[in-house]
């Protein structure tokens, strides 16, 4: 409910920014992604363009399963 108020209120002009260490809540909601990785390096840009499978291996230090539910991609770790 949180999450949908938020997109409400951005697609009514306002800026929302928010913390998210949740991926799929990031890959669902959001529509630009900041990752920061432990090295001190950051990326930002398009959620599409962020959500590689090999950026955000890197990022968790962990290999991640794709799946698609609702429209929207869903990360799984994986042994």
């Amino acid at each position: 409910a949180v999450m949908a108020l938020l997109a409400e209120q951005a697609a009514a002009g306002q800026a929302v920014m928010m913390c998210l260490h949740d991926l799929n809540l990031a890959a669902r909601w959001c529509d630009r992604l900041l990752l920061l990785y432990p090295d001190g390096e950051a990326c930002w840009g398009p959620r599409d363009s962020m959500l590689e499978p090999a950026a955000l291996e890197r990022l968790y230090g962990q290999r991640l399963a794709t799946a698609e539910v609702d429209g929207a991609p869903v990360f799984v770790p994986v042994r």
